[in-house]
Order: C-alpha cells, then sequence, then structure tokens
C-alpha cells in the first residue's frame, strides 16, 4: 500500500493505534502535519513515538545521521538532538539542496558534456558527489553532538554559544572583544572554545580515516570540482593577485568543515548566509598563511610524515595549539590506501590515482576543459 500521496484523513483517526502508527511513519512530511492536527489522541501518539517515526524517514536518506545535527537554516547553525522531527525537516532541506547544486553548473555537473561523460556516468558521478557531499555533512554535524555533551556536563546552557565557525585555531584576547572582561573570563572562555575544537577536529579526523577508500576519492573529486567552480568564479581576481589562490585551498578545507551548507551558502544563498561563508573563506586563508609562517620558523621541524597529522593537535612553540586540516587528513590517508608517490620533480601523484578510482565506478573516463585545470 502506497502512503506516499495524500490520505484520507478522516478514514486514518479511526483505525486502531498500531495501523495508525505504521501509516505515519510512511506518510509524506505534509501528511504528517495534517495528522497532527487532527485531535489530541492523534498528536499525543505522534509525539509518544517521535524517535522510531524519525528513524524510519530519515533511513531513506543516502546516509542517515548517527547522532546530533547542525541547522543549516542559517549561519548560526544551531544544535538539532538527534532523531527528532528537526532531524527530518533538516534533512529534507539539505537533500533538496544538495539536488539543487547538483543541477546546476558550479560543480560540473549540469549536463555530461561539462566533464566529458556519458549520461549514464553522469548519473553515477552525480551519485558519488551526493554522497560525498552527505558525507562532509555528517563530518561537520560532528560539532553538534560535542556542542551538545559540553552542554549537558555543565547542565546549563551557555549565554552565547562559542563561535565554532570563527574557524581560528587560537582566539586572542582582543578577538573576544569587549563583551568578555579581566584575563580569567579571557583564559576560561578560550580554553572552552580550544577543548570544544579540538574535541570536534579529533572526531572529524577519526571519522574520515575511517572512510571505505571509494568515499574518500569521491570526498576528494568533491572537494577537487568545488575548487574548480569557486576559481571560475574569483578568475579575475585570481589572475591579478597570485595570493589570492590561497583562497581556493582555503574553499576546499571549508566545504569538508561546514558541509553542504557552505557549498549551497556560496552558489545560491544571498544576504548574511553568503557574506558569513565568504568570511570562513578569508578565516581560512589567514589560517593557512599563519601555519606557513610557524612552519618556516620553527624550519619545518613540526612536519610529520603523515600528512593527515598523527595527532589531535600540534604544537609549534608549546604556547600555541595548532589542529590539522580536514583535507590535509582526506589527502594523507588516500595517499597512504592508493600507495602514492612523488617523482623526481615533486609532483604527488595522488590527485590522478584517486581520479582514476572514480572513472573506474562511474564507468567513464573524465575530461576536463582547459581552463577548469586547479
Amino acid at each position: 500500500m502506497d502512503f506516499s500521496g495524500p490520505l484520507p484523513i478522516r478514514y486514518v483517526c479511526n483505525l486502531p493505534a498500531d495501523i495508525m502508527l505504521a501509516i505515519v511513519e510512511k506518510a509524506d512530511w505534509a501528511t504528517l502535519w495534517r495528522l497532527t492536527q487532527t485531535s489530541k489522541a492523534m498528536r499525543n501518539l505522534i509525539a509518544s513515538h517521535e524517535r522510531s517515526i524519525t528513524v524510519t524517514k530519515l533511513s531513506r536518506f543516502p546516509l542517515p545521521p548517527i547522532g546530533a545535527v547542525l541547522s543549516s537554516e542559517t549561519e548560526q547553525r544551531e544544535s538539532i538532538n538527534a532523531f527528532t522531527f528537526g532531524t527530518v525537516t533538516e534533512f529534507n532541506r539539505r537533500d533538496w539542496r544538495i539536488d539543487s547544486i547538483l543541477s546546476g553548473g558550479f560543480l560540473s555537473t549540469g549536463d555530461p558534456t561539462s566533464l566529458g561523460l556519458s549520461s549514464d556516468a553522469l548519473c553515477n558521478m552525480k551519485r558519488g558527489l551526493k554522497r560525498a557531499l552527505y558525507i562532509a555533512d555528517r563530518v561537520a554535524d560532528v560539532e553538534a553532538d560535542v556542542m551538545l555533551s559540553a552542554k549537558e556536563a555543565t547542565k546549563a546552557t551557555p549565554s552565547r554559544k562559542p563561535d565554532m565557525r570563527a574557524d581560528v585555531p587560537l582566539i586572542s584576547r582582543d578577538q573576544l572583544g569587549p563583551a568578555v572582561h579581566g584575563i580569567r573570563s579571557v583564559l576560561a572562555w578560550q580554553s572552552d572554545l580550544l577543548r570544544i575544537c579540538c574535541t570536534t577536529r579529533a572526531r572529524q579526523i577519526m571519522m574520515i580515516r575511517t572512510l571505505s577508500t571509494e568515499d574518500l576519492a569521491f570526498l576528494n573529486q568533491l572537494t577537487s570540482l568545488a575548487a574548480m567552480g569557486y576559481a571560475r568564479y574569483k578568475a579575475m581576481e585570481l589572475r591579478s593577485d597570485p595570493g589570492a589562490w590561497d583562497k581556493v585551498v582555503a574553499f576546499r578545507e571549508m566545504l569538508l568543515r561546514h558541509g553542504s551548507l557552505f557549498l549551497w551558502a556560496y552558489v545560491r544563498g544571498s544576504g548574511s548566509l553568503h557574506r558569513f561563508m565568504e568570511s570562513m573563506v578569508r578565516c581560512g586563508v589567514s589560517e593557512i598563511r599563519e601555519w606557513e609562517d610557524r612552519v618556516a620558523e620553527t624550519d619545518g621541524s613540526n612536519d610529520d610524515d603523515d600528512e593527515g597529522g598523527s595527532a589531535a593537535m600540534r604544537q609549534m612553540d608549546g604556547a600555541e595549539t595548532w589542529l590539522p586540516g580536514l583535507h590535509m587528513t582526506m589527502v594523507g590517508e588516500l595517499r597512504s590506501r592508493l600507495a602514492c608517490k612523488v617523482d623526481v620533480f615533486g609532483v604527488d601523484d595522488v590527485w590522478t590515482k584517486s581520479e582514476e578510482l572514480v572513472c573506474r565506478i562511474i564507468g567513464h573516463q573524465i575530461r576536463f576543459a582547459a581552463e577548469d585545470a586547479v
């Protein structure tokens, strides 16, 4: 029996509770809302089975959540408790946005000719990229669980949620602003934020390292296509300012940190949401340049032979804590899995081998336009 369309509400409400629940679990979101408006008994039935209804509905998505998730309604990204109706609303929003992005030209997936693919190969590519975007969202959602756990541990909701989107590994006293008074408050606030950042990043790194090689390859393909799209958008700026290429590198990193919202906000977003995501790229550039400066000061003594970083944090000079990037973690894991090598000219073949794996999966060779090479 198909419950995906409109239901005769007046009949459903008179059915036994177990049958009504089976219908509710199969009903579309609009029908579910209509059912909650019919009677108090129906509303209570639905509310008391929120988790089971939610689990059933979330199972239809390519990659259901494993815990709390971040809202993508605004740039504030509030945490949504696991397996609630709010989670279903959020996943419906994400799924629609991801399909919208994949149907456009930013990732060169609008039509087969953009990547030199057949129609079937493009469908396979979109399927892999969609899963990759869901994976990026799952990586970003780690923050939601960390934040909710921190709130539970303190038994109090902080008056101001630490701004994880600042994306800076260490916050100076000036950056905290005049709202925070006294060095003790500054250090305590900074310490709490740093602990949350470190916990979140460590879990994100572990999640990336446990992905299948195929998922890592498509995740890498996603960041590469996104970087190419960003470079097309910023073509004039990149031609006039070679240093602006750091923005392309930062764009890859921020996509992994913030998931599909970051891509949506940049491609389809407007107003404060779009400006906020632009600011994330600038923060990423600052982070890259500060990292390079610190490495230069220490003569590269803290470089790891594993690009992903073997620890959740890196100490540069004993005073400042630096977190390994998610993109370098992903690339480092791919390099290890695919047994990549660096030739005499210092060229790494991880990109070639990763793309070859994607091509085998989709059943077609990718042919980029010359201007898309990044």
